[in-house]
């Protein structure tokens, strides 16, 4: 198998147990899930963990993977339900602070006093999303910092696509709620 493999063929096979096939989709998709793992977990060696582990997961139960969604949705939820259950069971939670924005006030960075303010900016929006209930900040994360579309958000937390919606309509209109009660003119989360 090469990198230029069509990943159904690569997950064919892989179910067929070519570990090769496997290793190249964990090739493919490490670093998107570690990312994902870090900016859940805030933490190097427990974002590692958290990869290897979904990685793990997904190939022990490769066979109930549904191809009609991409191979990454499926290692999104997968790695962010065991995210989230090790926040549980430490009992905090901690949110990106990395600049995506949730459709607040666009502010060019021109210099360090900018740099500043957008990184006590994030810090507040951080301290909100974690104000949040749990399926609210995982939604929102998901939604916007993964990109994933509405089906996606369903298959990834196992809902439907109606309560995805609703919940991310309420999720968003809380925090944006939160956000103009601190101040932030046009928040609109």
């Amino acid at each position: 198998m090469s990198s230029d493999t069509p990943e159904p063929t690569l997950l064919a096979a892989a179910r067929r147990g070519d570990h090769a096939a496997y290793a190249e989709l964990v090739e493919r998709y490490q670093a998107a899930i570690f990312r994902l793992a870090f900016r859940i977990l805030r933490r190097q060696a427990d974002a590692e963990d958290a990869t290897q582990e979904a990685f793990v997961r997904a190939y022990v139960h490769l066979d109930t993977y549904n191809d009609g969604f991409r191979f990454y949705t499926w290692l999104a939820a997968i790695t962010s339900h065991y995210c989230y259950r090790l926040l549980r069971q430490r009992r905090t939670l901690t949110l990106p602070e990395d600049g995506h924005e949730l459709h607040l006030p666009a502010f060019v960075d021109d210099g360090p006093e900018m740099s500043v303010l957008l990184r006590e900016r994030n810090q507040e929006i951080h301290r909100m999303l974690s104000a949040l209930p749990e399926r609210s900040r995982e939604l929102l994360v998901l939604r916007h910092w993964h990109s994933l579309s509405y089906e996606e958000l369903a298959a990834a937390t196992n809902q439907s696509l109606s309560a995805v919606k609703s919940q991310l309509h309420r999720a968003r209109r809380e925090l944006g709620k939160r956000l103009r009660d601190e101040g932030y003119a046009g928040a609109t989360a």
